[in-house]
């Protein structure tokens, strides 16, 4: 009787033991198969921030005394002795006010001054826009003219009186048979404008180191739709090369600024003194070394440029970010003075994947990855950035991970 029991019992256990398994084997398919995965493949990993940008360019401005018909089309570039015009022309007046105004510099010199007189533009501009169409063109011209000085309030007294005595002796010696950017007192070539957008100042090279978040705000306002424009203008703008200075929050940080600082320490050691007119001048005088400083993409609309990054520029809660351009200046670059920019904050190349699939045992992250089979694989990583709910692997950081690997989302 006992024998009998026995056979029974073991009769029951062995398919509670199969179904046991069965079930543990299905478990173990089911949590498996409810691990989602992602492949990976190394991608370009580029983060961008959107800025107002400005364009300040190497240009002069010159006017004649009388009307002028010019052969070349506007928008063109022309050397310094192709003849723009064959009409007998003189520019007195131009030089007359440039030593007016220099004059007024050297007078204030010493006393308080506002260098950018906001409230007389201000003023200048309401004249414009409730003026007679016989008074617009007065304002614009005293609203050139007042933009002119800006350009000459940081300049000490002797190079002023230098400048003013070379005036003197050009002015009633400006008559010429045909106009040519050379006899005009132009010592480069480059594109030609007739019309003044009132930007030509504020936004000129000369002036680079009024340059601010504040004073870029300010000056936006200025010009663009108060064009002052004349058959007696000429206007050449310089295609060597560009800047581009455009405002972002303090703590937006660009991958190339590391490398900035060294860079600029070493080149205002070299210096006489450390204004940023001084330093760019520097630059554009050795190529070689402009050529060695971090670039920076930025794309307006489907075009993509590149600029050397040579400055940035801190005040409080924001800071100026400067580059030049040095190669493939286009229309866009000459013409326009205001651009809508994504500028490249960050590029690499790497892996994107999600916070969630990030393992941390003491303060250790790794990831887990299909191997062979249903097996796991941990791997150690690197998280090179944050980007909301995804992490950024640089390759170059984790050479532990290749294309094709599976990751488990949810290890």
């Amino acid at each position: 009787m006992n024998v009998q029991r026995s056979k029974k019992k073991n009769k029951v256990k062995m398919p509670v033991i199969y179904i046991a398994a069965v079930v543990i084997i299905a478990l173990t398919w089911l949590n498996l198969n409810s691990k989602k995965t992602l492949v990976l493949y190394n991608e370009k990993y580029i983060k961008t921030y959107e800025a107002k940008s400005f364009i300040l360019r190497n240009e002069k401005v010159i006017y004649y005394d009388q009307t002028i018909e010019f052969n070349a089309a506007e928008g063109t570039r022309v050397s310094e002795t192709k003849i723009l015009s064959d009409s007998q022309a003189s520019y007195d007046n131009y030089i007359q006010n440039q030593i007016a105004i220099i004059d007024n510099v050297l007078k204030s010199i010493g006393q308080p001054k506002k260098i950018v007189q906001y409230e007389l533009l201000d003023d200048l501009d309401s004249q414009i826009k409730s003026a007679g169409q016989d008074k617009i063109e007065t304002y614009a011209y005293k609203k050139m003219v007042t933009l002119e000085s800006i350009k000459f309030k940081g300049i000490d007294q002797a190079t002023l009186e230098q400048y003013k005595a070379q005036l003197n002796e050009k002015l009633n010696n400006t008559k010429v048979s045909k106009i040519t950017l050379s006899n005009s007192g132009i010592s480069f070539p480059g594109y030609v404008f007739f019309s003044y957008d009132g930007y030509e100042e504020l936004l000129h090279i000369d002036n680079m180191d009024l340059v601010t978040p504040g004073y870029l705000e300010k000056v936006s306002k200025y010009g663009s739709s108060n064009y002052y424009t004349s058959k007696s203008i000429l206007k050449v703008v310089d295609d060597d090369y560009v800047y581009i200075a455009f405002t972002v929050p303090a703590d937006v940080v660009f991958q190339s600024e590391a490398a900035l600082k060294e860079k600029t320490d070493k080149i205002y050691d070299s210096l006489e003194d450390d204004s940023l007119k001084s330093y760019l001048g520097y630059l554009n005088r050795r190529v070689d070394v402009l050529r060695t400083m971090p670039k920076i993409k930025f794309a307006n609309g489907d075009q993509e440029y590149s600029g050397y990054l040579i400055k940035t520029i801190l005040d409080k809660e924001r800071k100026v970010i400067i580059l030049e351009v040095k190669d493939n200046i286009d229309n866009v670059m000459l013409s326009k003075r205001m651009i809508t920019n994504k500028v490249y904050t960050y590029e690499n190349t790497g892996y994107l994947i999600p916070n969630k699939s990030i393992q941390v045992q003491n303060g250790k992250k790794s990831i887990v990855i299909m191997s062979k089979g249903y097996l796991k694989k941990t791997i150690p990583v690197t998280v090179t950035d944050m980007d909301g709910d995804n992490a950024f692997l640089s390759k170059s950081e984790n050479q532990s991970i290749s294309d094709g690997m599976q990751l488990i989302l949810n290890p």
